[in-house]
């Protein structure tokens, strides 16, 4: 560890050389403590960053509370206990069918004798 402080620290002043290894000059000292340390942090942002997950790391992770799932179905790849008595999960199963909004079906036949009936009527009221 030694020796590679002491290269890094050769290497610093390499590349910055006013400010020499050998002077009193403190002011400069505390700025290359300083440097020595927003390095050392910037290194392990990297280094950290490196070895967090990169993109999505769960497949229904966009899933969001109250919103209307339309997709494949959702089954769970283990079993779990419904920890509510028998007259509860009745209970809230016939809310959640009374709160859910009714799906309609296109039915085109209706839309046929709907047509005839509406044109019959205005052809009587003429």
């Amino acid at each position: 560890m030694q020796f590679s402080l002491k290269f890094l620290t050769n290497l610093w002043y390499k590349f910055f050389p006013s400010r020499t290894k050998n002077g009193n000059n403190g002011h400069a000292k505390k700025i290359d403590r300083h440097v020595w340390l927003i390095l050392i942090g910037l290194g392990l942002t990297i280094l950290i960053s490196f070895m967090l997950p990169r993109g999505r790391s769960f497949k229904y992770s966009d899933l969001k509370e109250g919103e209307v799932y339309v997709g494949d179905e959702i089954i769970a790849p283990f079993t779990f206990p419904i920890n509510k008595s028998e007259d509860e999960y009745k209970r809230d199963v016939r809310r959640a069918v009374s709160e859910v909004l009714p799906v309609f079906d296109r039915n085109d036949s209706i839309r046929a004798v709907e047509l005839r009936i509406a044109i019959i009527g205005r052809l009587q009221n003429q």
